[in-house]
C-alpha cells in the first residue's frame, strides 16, 4: 500500500464523520503545492526563474 493520503480525525470526538483528508508523503506534496499549481507558468520559464519565483521563499520559511 502505497499510504500516499491518510485520514486525521480529533482525539476527543467518536463520531467518525469529523476527521479530514491530508497527504502524507512528502513528494507528492512537492508536486501538487508547486509544479501542479503553477504548471503553465513552468511551461513558459526556465526552471531556474521558476524556482526562484515560486519555491525558494517559500521552503526558507518552512525551514526557518
Amino acid at each position: 500500500m502505497m499510504e500516499i493520503v491518510k485520514k486525521v480525525a480529533p482525539i476527543n470526538d467518536n463520531r467518525k464523520n469529523k476527521g479530514c483528508y491530508c497527504i502524507s508523503d512528502n513528494l507528492v506534496l512537492f508536486y501538487y503545492r508547486y509544479i501542479f499549481k503553477h504548471s503553465s507558468q513552468l511551461a513558459i520559464i526556465n526552471s531556474n526563474d521558476f524556482y526562484s519565483k515560486y519555491i525558494e521563499k517559500d521552503l526558507e520559511d518552512l525551514v526557518n
